[in-house]
């Protein structure tokens, strides 16, 4: 509840006891005309009071209101930008579509990538082998072989340390 809500619910409580009041002091007429006239110009007064405090609050509604619907125009220009950009977009998706590959170039594709793997593969492995038999033959021991017009006669050991004998 609000203030004057309250402060009308005050006056109401009073103007009650002041009649209850009255009525047992038997005043007269005049001044029960001057007692209302009164309640009647605070009554006037709290609804003007409350009138005028609804008003504000429709002011602050509309006020939000129009907040509002210039927030809303932001988000209608904005939108309007996006849908023309989805425009733009779904126009290149339907041009650039029918260039796009189809599933039989891409399983051609893979047939070419297949073939050319397995020959890298072969021509790496026989490479290496190459390469392997290449540094086997370079590290075997070098032996050097006997020409073929010298022959030297091997003489055993034992005949050279033999005593010669003298002819007489």
């Amino acid at each position: 509840m609000d203030v004057q809500s309250k402060e009308f619910e005050v006056d109401y409580s009073k103007l009650k006891t002041d009649v209850a009041f009255m009525r047992v002091n038997c005043i007269t007429r005049q001044e029960l005309k001057q007692e209302l006239a009164a309640m009647e110009q605070r009554l006037t007064d709290c609804i003007n009071g409350l009138g005028r405090r609804m008003d504000q609050r429709f002011d602050d509604v509309d006020q939000r209101f129009d907040d509002m619907d210039k927030r809303f125009d932001g988000m209608d220009r904005r939108l309007t930008v996006n849908e023309t950009k989805l425009e733009g977009l779904s126009i290149r998706v339907e041009t650039e579509l029918p260039h796009l590959a189809t599933k039989g170039d891409m399983s051609a594709a893979n047939a070419r990538m297949y073939a050319w793997m397995v020959g890298a593969i072969l021509t790496m492995t026989l490479g290496f082998l190459g390469l392997g038999f290449t540094i086997v033959n370079t590290l075997k021991p070098v032996t050097a072989a006997v020409p073929a017009a010298t022959h030297t006669r091997i003489i055993p050991a034992e005949v050279r340390t033999a005593p010669r004998l003298r002819a007489a």
